[in-house]
Formats: C-alpha cells, structure tokens, sequence
C-alpha cells in the first residue's frame, strides 16, 4: 500500500541527500492537500483511477474518488513496466 511506497521512495532520495528527500517529501505532501481540496485534478490512468505525476520526480500518485472520500493505492515509479504498474492499481483497488 501506499504506507510503504512513500517511505521507499523517500529514503532513496534521503540517501542520495537529504534536501532531495525533503523536496520529494514536500511534494508529495502538497499532492496529497492538493487532491484532498480538488479531487477531481489528477488525469484519468485507468477506468475509475486518477493519477497524479510528481514532477520532476519519476512517480505518480494514483487514486480513487468515491463520494467525498479519497481513497490513495499506490506511489509508482514512472519508468517502471506499465503492466506491473496497472496490475499494482487494479489489486489495491479491488480491496
């Protein structure tokens, strides 16, 4: 779930250095207000998932709207073999 790909990916960057970390980590806080204020503004991945690419990090932010809930599935790596990534979001979204 995403409690363990956001820590992942922050401490690759933490151990490349640390202001990369934080950057990386303020980014994906300001997605997530971002999505919590507008749920609607990440672009359609999948049929019913919306995503959100983390410029300029390599990462997208994928989620599921339902009625005024936010459901966030997976942090993903953008370079990463596309049929992994949906097979990663069509498993988390069906739990």
């Amino acid at each position: 779930m995403i409690n363990s790909d956001v820590p992942a990916a922050l401490a690759y960057y933490d151990q490349i250095d640390r202001a990369l970390g934080d950057r990386f980590g303020q980014l994906i806080s300001d997605v997530l207000d971002g999505i919590t204020k507008h749920p609607l503004f990440g672009r359609e991945y999948l049929p019913g998932f919306r995503r959100v690419v983390t410029v300029p990090f390599p990462y997208m932010l994928v989620y599921v709207v339902e009625g005024s809930s936010i459901y966030v599935l997976a942090l993903l790596h953008t370079k990463r073999n596309p049929d992994a990534n949906r097979a990663i979001v069509q498993e988390r979204g069906g739990e």
